[in-house]
């Protein structure tokens, strides 16, 4: 059998044996030897040590285990392999993970700046897959390196940002009647009131969402099961994944809606959008498929296949990661409460309370996180802000970047007095360049000691 990887896949391993005398010498012996599983050892039979017993007559009894000579007493000895390892060497899709080095990678404007993105793959054992297993991989904006082939189980490739950045042919009608192709904070209302253009939005702002590019890997492989008695093999009746055929999904929403396709969730996706999902066929049927409702896998046993229940056919083994190709232009918004109730607040009176949370909502122009390495500093000239330091995280998570700030009233404040909260975010310049942007924003802190200690000698009249 082989598989798409090049890689050929065999059932057979060669296994030598040499009979020795009692000072471990070669005696080059004719004798029959006889190769069993030994069953009794693991729960993992068929796939157990292999028991090898040499049957020969007119010897001194006895054999050599792991280099020690064991006197025997009868005419049958016997050793117990103890590195020969019986594996599948091929992915299943519970155990196949792809991750990125940069989620955050920036590049909406600039060519040229790269993640890592690194496949981990091994088999229904959880042992490594065959070194040279070859993973394939489609993105959906940038360029990616096709495919990379496997060490220990693992590969990586390139992601660079470059053109597209947007879809193709799909389009729809913004906010204001005009046709666009993303959804930015300029062409969409966002939905918490109060907010308006230009500002980053509490609440997403919906499909299609800007700047993030899908990247799937796959290899051909087996589906996952749960292997109830423990046989090391698929049985009628045990409990698998079936898997559909794989597709880029462009839109995140777990359903193929290309509608060019037969088998196509459109136009009743989760969500819209997805017309550019590309499949990633088995068999050329002009058709998106979905599981064929029995178990695909080399761990199929002849009774199950037999019974129609397994097929010894493999499938494509996958996992897609999201890169943001954000933008380098921060946008921001000061406010009070998260989320849908969240309500833009310039500034904050702390009188009643001592303290006080504010919460900076951060973006890009498509309302998404902005590259790694942003940082938010935080100061005022009266009032304590922690914390004083923050960063945009490693995420290819939806939506803006959330960052509460807390004020407390300063330990030797005067009767009353206010000042200004200072948040400066800085974004570096892509591709390790020197320079960047940076904006500020503000909002103002007051505070009134009398208001909660009145008896305070400072709010004595003089």
């Amino acid at each position: 059998m082989t598989p798409e990887s090049g890689q050929v896949l065999t059932n057979e391993s060669g296994v030598a044996l040499i009979e020795l005398d009692v000072e471990g010498q070669d005696i080059g012996s004719t004798g029959e030897i006889v190769v069993t599983y030994d069953t009794a050892s693991t729960n993992q039979a068929p796939f157990s040590p292999l028991r090898f017993t040499i049957v020969e007559p007119a010897l001194q009894l006895g054999y050599f285990n792991n280099g020690q000579f064991v006197p025997g007493s009868l005419e049958i000895v016997a050793t117990v392999s103890d590195e020969l390892v019986v594996s599948t060497g091929i992915p299943d899709q519970d155990s196949f993970s792809v991750s990125a080095t940069v989620l955050n990678t920036g590049g909406d404007s600039v060519d040229g700046v790269t993640s890592t993105i690194n496949v981990k793959a091994a088999d229904s054992f959880n042992n490594p897959i065959l070194d040279g297993t070859a993973i394939t991989f489609k993105t959906e904006y940038g360029r990616i390196e096709g495919s990379c082939t496997t060490v220990g189980g693992d590969c990586s490739v390139n992601w660079t940002s470059q053109d597209p950045r947007k879809p193709l042919a799909y389009t729809f009608l913004d906010d204001d009647g005009n046709v666009a192709s993303l959804r930015t904070i300029f062409n969409t209302d966002c939905s918490v009131p109060g907010v308006p253009r230009g500002v980053s939005c509490p609440a997403s702002l919906g499909q299609p969402y800007g700047a993030r590019s899908s990247i799937l890997a796959y290899t051909l492989g087996q589906e996952s099961y749960n292997d109830a008695n423990g046989n090391g093999l698929y049985d009628t009746g045990e409990v698998f994944v079936d898997l559909p055929e794989a597709f880029l999904d462009t839109n995140e929403d777990g359903a193929f809606g290309n509608p060019n396709e037969v088998g196509s969730c459109h136009p009743d996706c989760p969500e819209v959008a997805g017309d550019e999902d590309i499949p990633v066929p088995l068999i050329e049927n002009d058709a998106y498929d979905q599981g064929n409702g029995i178990y695909n896998g080399i761990l199929c046993s002849d009774t199950a296949e037999a019974a129609a229940a397994c097929s010894k056919e493999l499938v494509h083994v996958r996992q897609q990661v999201t890169v943001l190709v954000a933008g380098e232009t921060p946008y921001a918004g000061i406010f009070e409460g998260v989320g849908i109730s969240a309500r833009l607040s310039s500034d904050i009176d702390i009188s009643r309370s001592d303290s006080g949370t504010r919460y900076f909502y951060l973006s890009d122009v498509y309302n998404g996180r902005l590259p790694l390495g942003t940082t938010i500093k935080t100061k005022s000239d009266y009032c304590v802000v922690e914390p004083e330091d923050n960063a945009v995280a490693n995420s290819s998570a939806f939506g803006p970047s959330l960052f509460p700030i807390t004020v407390t009233a300063p330990d030797n404040a005067e009767r009353n007095g206010s000042g200004f909260v200072r948040i400066e975010v800085n974004v570096p310049a892509p591709g390790g360049n020197t320079g960047g942007i940076t904006k500020t924003w503000r909002f103002r802190c007051s505070y009134d000691l009398c208001v909660n200690s009145p008896d305070d000698e400072k709010c004595q009249d003089s």
